[in-house]
């Protein structure tokens, strides 16, 4: 289970039990931190049709943040961010949704 955090500026991964459905804490993944970028005011996560990605929208940078998905353990691994206004990227200005 991957959870968006706005004002934490992160992405938490939690692991889910598959028969009784709980959850346990497995990392945070923060905005400014291990080089993680473009989740500052994360507000929405898709992960892509077969797994291998999640991708999240950062509206307070205009971000998409993009990382790549363990398929077994569901860890992340911060691969890239594309902001509104770099490299002539536009139209990410407030993202505040993403979908694959």
């Amino acid at each position: 289970v991957y959870v968006a955090a706005n004002w934490d500026r992160c992405i938490s991964v939690f692991t889910r039990d598959k028969i009784s459905g709980t959850l346990t804490f497995f990392e945070v993944l923060r905005d400014g931190v291990n080089g993680v970028e473009g989740i500052h005011g994360a507000s929405s996560i898709t992960v892509s049709p077969d797994g291998a990605n999640i991708y999240a929208a950062g509206y307070s940078q205009g971000s998409i943040a993009m990382f790549e998905r363990d398929g077994n353990t569901g860890a992340l691994t911060f691969m890239d961010a594309l902001r509104d206004g770099v490299n002539g990227i536009d139209g990410l200005d407030g993202a505040s949704s993403v979908t694959v």
